[in-house]
């Protein structure tokens, strides 16, 4: 990751975190590829946490599907293991320590 404040972290100008938000994601940039994706924790009401979506990146290889899954896996639950599939040549699936769902894969066989 490149980039990771916390509620506590940020600015007050801009945002202050209610006590049981301090610890949640308030920015997160991080590069893929040539891509900046940016995230954050937007808890619900209740302030819990669903999986009910997952951000699909895919590579061009095994070896960058790996190294992405290395950065990510810290204090991850892996859901389907790193394996070769009918549809991509390297597959893992895990909810990352901060409870968002990645799948990350090739989108052929070959590599």
């Amino acid at each position: 990751m490149e980039i990771l404040l916390c509620g506590s972290d940020a600015d007050p100008a801009d945002y202050i975190a209610a006590d049981e938000a301090k610890d949640l994601v308030y920015h997160c940039e991080m590069y893929i590829g040539g891509c900046c994706i940016m995230m954050s924790d937007s808890p619900g009401e209740s302030g819990a946490q669903n999986y009910t979506m997952s951000l699909v990146v895919t590579f061009d290889t095994a070896d960058e599907v790996k190294a992405a899954f290395g950065i990510l896996s810290d204090g991850c639950t892996v859901i389907h293991p790193m394996k070769s599939t009918t549809y991509s040549s390297c597959f893992v699936s895990l909810v990352d320590r901060f409870g968002m769902r990645w799948e990350l894969m090739t989108e052929q066989t070959e590599r």
